[in-house]
């Protein structure tokens, strides 16, 4: 579990999550792990990552988050409905234009679709 930001993170804009951190795979995301972030924009979770799991409240306390790329298929890692809760008003999580009808049709992602928008 990915509890937190090293320092030279923290004051980041963009950070994609590694898919293994200090040789142990990265599967999920403590709750607040990107509270001391506050000039972070960007998550990105890319297409090798190893996530199992997004829980609740994630990025709560990244003020200035926008989006969270997430490129893997909704099926392959859990999600909470909360999210984003915590996060900038408007912030979205952005999937590639190819990966849109899984996440449609997904239980949990159909009903957070509202905070879904496309990867131009």
């Amino acid at each position: 579990m990915l509890s937190g930001v090293t320092p030279k993170g923290v004051s980041k804009k963009e950070i994609t999550i590694p898919s293994s951190f200090e040789g142990k795979p990265v599967l999920s995301i403590q709750k607040g792990a990107f509270s001391k972030c506050q000039s972070l924009k960007i998550v990105i979770v890319g297409e090798n990552s190893n996530i199992k799991q997004l829980y609740d409240g994630t990025f709560r306390g990244a003020k200035n988050l926008e989006r969270v790329e997430i490129h893997i298929l909704p099926g392959k890692f859990s999600v909470g409905l909360k999210l984003l809760q915590g996060t900038k008003d408007g912030c979205k999580v952005v999937i590639p234009r190819d990966l849109y009808g899984d996440y449609a049709t997904d239980y949990i992602w159909s009903q957070m679709m509202s905070n879904v928008t496309i990867l131009e």
